[in-house]
């Protein structure tokens, strides 16, 4: 999320986000993308297409639903520029199970719909496409209100969960589904209640923690331990 008051700061900003953004997707193995709603906004006045008002009055919006043509006409030359930058890259696509109940119960399932449609379309087109039914999941295996917050819109931690268990086994090779394991050990003991950082006990646990973190990073020097690192720091700097 980027925003500024100064047009040209935000627009540095946006720049470098852009050029961040490229250069992560030449290396990416994959990229996943999420569908969330098929409505978009035109503005009246300029006759151009945005995701939403932007804070700026409805009333100065046309809204309107992409059909399933008009989605898959968008983005198949998207894919295609995409591929000529990264030709090895997988995409991962699903639809979002996040219900936007302002459009209304009717209108948000029509939306969904197409998306659904668009979604079948693309992974049947592109060989470099998969589709991940995380909407279907949710809508149809747990179908209850205790799996949603208390909006009655978003899937709650034990949805997220789920879903989530079975993009694991989708996805997750045994050398990924180990290093999870030892990494949600090493964060449940970065999480422990401290009582006391004066007492030995207290000493004992950082250097078990670093020790823990030092075979982590050994066993897999490519991840991203920068937050794990961050909090071994801290704990060290309450020994001082």
């Amino acid at each position: 999320f980027v925003s500024g008051a100064n047009p040209k700061s935000l627009l540095q900003s946006l720049n470098v986000g852009l050029e961040t953004g490229k250069s992560e997707l030449l290396k990416s193995d994959y990229l996943v993308l999420t569908f969330g709603t098929a409505h978009y906004y035109t503005h009246m006045k300029f006759q151009k297409i945005f995701s939403n008002c932007h804070k700026i009055p409805q009333i100065e919006f046309t809204k309107q639903r992409a059909s399933t043509n008009q989605i898959t006409d968008s983005w198949i030359p998207l894919i295609e520029q995409i591929l000529k930058l990264n030709p090895n890259l997988k995409i991962l696509l699903s639809v979002s199970p996040v219900r936007y109940l302002k459009d209304g119960y009717v209108e948000n399932q029509r939306s969904k719909a197409s998306l659904l449609l668009a979604a079948e379309y693309l992974s049947q087109h592109c060989s470099c496409l998969e589709y991940f039914p995380a909407y279907e999941i949710f809508m149809d295996d747990l179908r209850d209100y205790r799996y949603v917050e208390e909006d009655l819109v978003h899937p709650n931690k034990i949805a997220i969960d789920y879903i989530w268990s079975y993009f694991e086994k989708a996805y997750y090779n045994e050398t990924t589904l180990h290093y999870k394991q030892q990494l949600e050990k090493f964060r449940a003991l970065a999480e422990h209640r401290i009582l006391s950082t004066e007492s030995n006990s207290f000493k004992s646990y950082v250097e078990q923690l670093s020790r823990q973190f030092e075979e982590l990073h050994k066993k897999y020097p490519q991840a991203d331990f920068n937050f794990e690192a961050q909090q071994i720091e801290k704990l060290k700097n309450l020994l001082i």
